[in-house]
């Protein structure tokens, strides 16, 4: 099911700005698109740089390099955070991450936190019987182990 977006009271310097984003639980950062920054009259020359990292999306596959970010205040129903936001060509809608989720009680702390790394493991390495060859052997472990 997708959320549904959130109006954010956004606060870059003097002035205020209201912005529908989307909460993602699943991202790590929040991020807008370079024409939301226009939207806000934040100059592109105004953004701070990132350092070079590979941010990944939600199948995956590598983003473009963000073009910077700025710090902002987020405001929604009486709660607030400072938020680093950064800007990326093409984003379409913005993005709330999980912790900007969480500061602004979107979500509930009890809500559970996305996963950082899957890690894999190798089935085979963890077989405690040898494994069978020949079909009477094989009928004779299924029986003893179910």
């Amino acid at each position: 099911m997708t959320p549904t977006p959130v109006c954010v009271h956004l606060v870059h310097g003097e002035s205020t700005s209201r912005l529908q984003m989307l909460p993602d639980t699943g991202a790590d950062v929040t991020v807008i698109g370079t024409r939301h920054l226009q939207m806000l009259h934040i100059p592109l020359s105004s953004l701070q740089s990132l350092p070079s990292t590979t941010t990944l999306t939600a199948d995956g596959s590598v983003m473009t390099p963000a073009v910077g970010c700025f710090y902002a205040t987020l405001r929604l129903h009486g709660k607030s955070c400072t938020a680093k936001i950064q800007v990326y060509e093409g984003i379409q809608t913005p993005l709330l991450s999980y912790g900007h989720c969480m500061e602004l009680a979107i979500i509930s702390p009890a809500f559970p936190k996305p996963l950082l790394e899957v890690k894999h493991i190798n089935r085979c390495a963890e077989m405690t019987h040898p494994p069978t060859t020949s079909p009477s052997a094989a009928r004779a472990h299924f029986l003893r182990e179910l």
